[in-house]
């Protein structure tokens, strides 16, 4: 499936430019190379890996989806049940906006109630639920990016809680709580493990 392999590539060039960044910001003494990131620096670049992960996560599934709904297969070559017969993919995304100006494809609430409505559950359905409580975290740190209203950012708040256990004693930057550790396997930043659930649910979704 074309769509998976170039949703695999984006990432991976974001996960490498992360990587790199990671290394400019960690630079120690006598360490050669490129300049060293300022911490403010870091915390944008990091946002801005983020926000283009999760936007390709979006492409990525609203095609996916249209190319279900018009009985495309998956990559196991399986072909799913779509309850609408479009002509297209223009058409696959009329019948779908259903008269609503444009599709929402962050929310898992939203995208698993969809599945079940045009395509009887499937990979999609299965892919979100997979992953549901934390898709609704990484979507809540994108608004916080996005946005800032207060009612994203204490939405936010909560997930800061949820990963760190505990408020810091200042509201961290969505970029430093990326670039936190993640309590659940602190060999790796929160960032990291956030761009592995993207490509945990793509993997399911495109099966």
């Amino acid at each position: 499936m074309a769509v998976k392999r170039e949703f695999d590539e984006a990432l991976d060039e974001l996960l490498r430019l992360d990587d790199l960044n990671q290394r400019r910001y960690r630079a120690g003494p006598g360490r050669p190379g490129p300049a060293v990131l300022t911490k403010r620096q870091m915390i944008l670049i990091t946002e801005g890996i983020f926000i283009r992960a999760f936007t390709t996560f979006e492409r990525f599934l609203e095609e996916v989806f249209v190319l279900y709904a018009r009985g495309k297969p998956g990559v196991s070559g399986e072909v799913g049940r779509s309850f609408i017969l479009p002509r297209d993919g223009n058409h696959a995304r009329e019948l779908l906006r259903s008269g609503m100006n444009f599709l929402e494809w962050n929310s898992p609430d939203i995208l698993i109630s969809r599945a079940e409505t045009y395509l009887s559950g499937g990979p999609i359905k299965s892919a979100i639920a997979l992953h549901r409580d934390r898709l609704n975290s990484i979507r809540r740190v994108r608004n916080a990016i996005a946005h800032r209203s207060d009612e994203a950012w204490q939405k936010y708040l909560k997930v800061v809680i949820s990963e760190l256990r505990a408020m810091p004693l200042s509201e961290p930057d969505p970029g430093e709580l990326l670039m936190h550790s993640d309590l659940a396997a602190p060999h790796q930043h929160l960032l990291i493990t956030y761009l592995g659930v993207l490509k945990s649910s793509a993997a399911v979704a495109a099966n």
